[in-house]
């Protein structure tokens, strides 16, 4: 029993150390950087920032939303993610996000290693 419970705890550290989560309020027509530029610029952490790794986008509010993303100024993508969708994008390094909101809204962005 006692393995049992340490075990359990053992994969909820590690799952839970394994993605970083954030939750975005968007107040209107907006754009954010979430990541790319660095520390102090980034509006989300990107525990992966400088390797490739997952970006996971999920729309949890009532308008529509755009991912840039963009190397050095030139865009890569520009996708739509509409109310109540999940997208992931692969960010190779130096890509910068953005998250363009076409109103009020929320969206949660996780990040993953790339495998």
């Amino acid at each position: 029993m006692k393995n049992t419970i340490s075990a359990l705890l053992l994969f909820l550290m590690v799952t839970a150390c394994s993605t970083q989560s954030s939750i975005f309020e968007f107040s209107g027509e907006q754009s954010m950087l979430m990541t790319g530029k660095g520390q102090g610029q980034d509006g989300a952490i990107n525990p992966y920032f400088g390797e490739k790794s997952i970006a996971i986008v999920k729309n949890l509010g009532p308008s529509g939303l755009y991912v840039r993303i963009q190397k050095n100024g030139e865009l890569i993508e520009n996708v739509a993610v509409d109310p109540s969708e999940r997208r992931s994008f692969v960010l190779e390094e130096g890509y910068e996000l953005y998250l363009d909101s076409e109103g009020v809204g929320r969206a949660r962005l996780d990040f993953n290693r790339y495998e």
